[in-house]
């Protein structure tokens, strides 16, 4: 059996078993209940991963309707079956549906929980990532600067959370331009975490080489060469040295030799990566 039609295999069994685990979660307890919509959600995954992405889409569609029919709209797991609708809509690139809906969950978490509460800070990261994602980082940093505070506020200032909001505040001050505060932002928090965000954050991932150009910029290339050469550390262990992001980490760190005057370093890791894509690719 070749490895398409083993997955296919896999992902039958898994839309199998999760069929059924709803089943008996709604003999047990009943439509409404968090197990039962959890259990649902589970299914719509599996869907997803078996390709089914229309059937996915529209059983989250209706796991949010059905949520807040049975529950109430200020039910948290009412809002987490709108939140992962709307991640469903981002993940497909549905922008239009996606912003609206976390806009329209940010505001009403809020609205039930009161402004700063901690309730609504997943919501609220949530959508000012999406506008960063989407190049709209002017929308995004005041959402992240209260979410930041609040996050600090309530969590404290080294949970991954609040590093998580402080490190997105930071790349969105670079991308208008306000450098000097992404630096110190950045200085803040480097040192609390050797790697503040893993690739299996919620929000995604984010490590020291998004600090190297901020530093080169500042003219402080030799922190910046320190956050390169860390970065081109983490992208050969955690992706390989052949991948195409260690090869681009790589590019940044043979720049920033050059432009401190050191060459010679260059070549050789030039050198390296030229060696490396030889084996790659006589593999």
């Amino acid at each position: 059996m070749n490895e398409p039609a083993r997955a296919g295999r896999r992902a039958r069994k898994a839309i199998a078993q999760a069929e059924k685990r709803v089943a008996y979660a709604e003999r047990r307890f009943g439509p409404g209940h968090r197990l039962t919509l959890r259990g649902r959600t589970h299914l719509a995954s599996a869907y997803h991963e078996a390709g089914r992405t229309g059937e996915a889409m529209a059983m989250l569609e209706q796991i949010a309707a059905d949520a807040e029919r049975l529950l109430g709209p200020a039910h948290t797991a009412t809002l987490d079956a709108r939140m992962t609708l709307a991640f469903g809509y981002r993940e497909r690139g549905d922008t239009a549906e996606a912003i609206p809906a976390l806009e329209q969950i940010a505001a009403d978490s809020e609205r039930f929980f009161g402004p700063g509460h901690e309730d609504t800070l997943t919501p609220r990261a949530a959508l000012a990532f999406t506008y960063w994602e989407m190049g709209r980082a002017g929308e995004a940093i005041p959402v992240l600067e209260r979410v930041a505070a609040d996050s600090e506020r309530i969590l404290g200032p080294a949970h991954q959370d609040t590093l998580t909001a402080r490190a997105y505040l930071a790349l969105c001050y670079r991308e208008v331009g306000r450098t000097g505060e992404a630096i110190a932002i950045l200085d803040q928090i480097a040192p609390q975490s050797e790697n503040f965000l893993r690739p299996d954050h919620p929000l995604g991932t984010i490590d020291r080489l998004e600090m190297a150009p901020l530093y080169a910029a500042a003219g402080r290339t030799e922190e910046a060469i320190s956050a390169a050469e860390w970065g081109v550390a983490d992208r050969e262990r955690s992706c390989g040295p052949a991948d195409p992001l260690t090869i681009g980490a790589r590019a940044v760190l043979a720049d920033l030799y050059r432009t401190a005057g050191r060459a010679d370093e260059a070549a050789v890791l030039e050198a390296d990566e030229a060696a490396v894509l030889e084996q790659a690719g006589g593999q």
